[in-house]
């Protein structure tokens, strides 16, 4: 948040006329309909016409699925409202207010890092899900009902839950 104001400042703008926007949520699976941040930045955007500018951190924060960061994209531009990008710089519209071509491509280019980025996020999240898996132990998502996991993510028996499941089992 910190790099954020100072990077609004030095563009200008006031601490009380930046809105910060912190949803965190999943980038890869959401689409634009449900990608709560996303739909705050439009809900601000129409309810304050003022708004010049909307000033990220990276491509990959406002999604890294193409198909939402081109329709974020285009929804700026139809506004004529600057997109800057800390990392990589990029700035959407020029000196005149013209979308900059040059800034087209280095998206497209970076909308696709972020895209193959989140795949192979994704990859390696499973990989290491199934090598804990393997080794009996306990990696995200719901504890399974009769079990609890230990201080070394091993999955044992709840002391007091699993004679209900092995009853449970037995009249099954």
């Amino acid at each position: 948040n910190d790099i954020l104001y100072k990077y609004a400042s030095r563009e200008g703008y006031k601490k009380n006329e930046i809105k910060l926007i912190e949803q965190t949520e999943s980038a890869v699976l959401n689409d634009i309909n449900n990608r709560i941040g996303i739909q705050q930045l439009f809900r601000l955007i129409e309810e304050i016409p003022s708004i010049k500018c909307v000033i990220v951190f990276e491509i990959s924060r406002i999604a890294r699925r193409p198909d939402v960061l081109y329709k974020v994209r285009d929804y700026l531009l139809e506004r004529k409202i600057q997109l800057i990008c800390i990392k990589p710089e990029i700035r959407l519209l020029d000196e005149n207010n013209n979308f900059s071509q040059s800034a087209n491509l280095i998206f497209s280019i970076f909308s696709s890092l972020a895209e193959s980025e989140g795949f192979i996020r994704k990859e390696r999240f499973a990989r290491a899900k199934n090598k804990m898996k393997e080794q009996g132990k306990k990696f995200g998502g719901a504890t399974i009902f009769g079990y609890v996991k230990n201080k070394d993510k091993y999955m044992e028996l709840h002391p007091e839950h699993a004679q209900i499941v092995s009853d449970i089992f037995n009249h099954y």
